[in-house]
């Protein structure tokens, strides 16, 4: 039975649902558009590498942002490059901590809209530190701030994704995908093909699985009384693990209580947060040395629990008795960046029908208007 959002959803949720379920989709037109102008993409990619020492940022702000933390640890281990994913509320409150005058830059900017304060003022800063700046922006919105001061010409290059990307519901959802697979797909210019079928087996795998993705994350939302999430996950998969804390804070009005870290790192004392309403979500990677540290802690935690439910999510299935939900997407993803998209849906789907459950307006839960789609109250200073 295919997934239907309206065989779920008891009010103030359809365009959250519906753009949720239409990621394949708009994960198949970003393909084609990438396609259409792969000749450009690759004289522009080529241009720019020829700068030596060139170093790669990947910028956003909320869940731009942490779609740069998936992007920049995939691009990294799987496509060479040196990435790194500062946030654009760094740069804007500090631009001298991430921007350096002498070190060629090629910025890639993350925006649904494009319209969010410091995703203006951050390239802008740029313009006014860097001497040699190439800009790249892929966003949702052809009129928004992002896209116009950005334009195409020699040193700048505008992707727009489709236009149903840009998302009407509050959270982000097929806008960050979207972008997330045309900024990698931007930098596997060299193997596209590579890149367009294994863009399409994570597109077709999630709409085959979207039914059971769906139940799963119904049955783990409506299962008990919990009121903390832990999301935990390693390189491409700590990205992943960021953007489900937001996703869940954001649809729940900030009534679930969560946080993110590494395998390794949530021992450091964010353990503590393990209480009998708490899950915690471990995202496994599929690097043989990865998974190791993230089945250790998985055991660990289940050697522990009393009150509390574990949920595994993995590219393959795996038998660690003490589960209580696991989520496997058959082996067939070709790393973990594709892994962390399709993790990133079922985080979408959890949140979603744990704000239904809850009550709250999914599409737009901020009723009193003092968190809003796109950030306000922010005042741009002058360097």
């Amino acid at each position: 039975m295919k997934f239907k959002y309206e065989d779920y959803i008891s009010t103030n949720g359809k365009a959250t649902a519906r753009e949720i379920l239409q990621q394949p989709q708009m994960w198949q037109e970003t393909v084609g558009i990438l396609e259409e102008r792969l000749d450009e993409i690759r004289a522009f990619m080529k241009e720019a590498l020829k700068n030596k020492n060139l170093q790669i940022m990947f910028i956003g702000a909320g869940s731009s942002a942490f779609c740069a933390e998936i992007v920049s640890p995939g691009a990294n281990k799987y496509l060479g490059y040196n990435t790194s994913a500062p946030h654009t509320t760094d740069i804007v409150a500090s631009p001298g901590s991430v921007l350096k005058t002498d070190i060629p830059t090629l910025l890639i900017s993350f925006a649904r809209s494009g319209n969010s304060p410091e995703s203006v003022a951050a390239v802008e800063y740029a313009r006014n530190r860097v001497e040699n700046l190439c800009e790249i922006a892929v966003t949702c919105a052809q009129e928004g701030k992002l896209a116009l001061i950005t334009g195409n010409h020699e040193k700048r290059l505008t992707i727009l994704l489709p236009e149903k990307t840009n998302d009407e519901g509050f959270a982000m959802t097929s806008s960050l995908t979207s972008m997330a697979l045309a900024a990698y797909g931007i930098l596997a210019f060299e193997q596209f093909e590579s890149f367009k079928r294994e863009a399409t087996v994570l597109g077709t795998l999630i709409e085959r699985k979207m039914d059971e993705l769906a139940h799963t994350a119904k049955t783990v939302a409506e299962s008990f009384g919990f009121d903390r999430v832990a999301f935990l996950g390693c390189g491409t998969l700590k990205g992943a693990a960021h953007e489900s804390t937001v996703k869940m804070c954001e649809l729940t009005h900030g009534y679930v209580n969560v946080v993110y870290d590494t395998s390794l790192g949530f021992r450091h004392g964010p353990k503590f947060m393990i209480k009998d309403t708490t899950i915690t979500m471990h995202l496994l990677s599929g690097d043989p040395l990865t998974q190791k540290y993230d089945v250790d802690l998985l055991k660990e935690v289940i050697s522990q629990k009393k009150g509390n439910k574990v949920v595994v999510v993995s590219g393959e299935a795996l038998e660690v008795d003490g589960v209580d939900y696991a989520v496997n997407f058959s082996g067939k993803l070709a790393n973990d960046f594709y892994l962390s998209v399709a993790t990133v849906v079922f985080s979408q789907l959890f949140a979603f029908f744990t704000s239904q459950k809850m009550g709250v307006n999914t599409d737009s839960p901020s009723a009193d208007g003092a968190v809003n789609r796109v950030v306000q109250g922010v005042i741009i200073y002058p360097e």
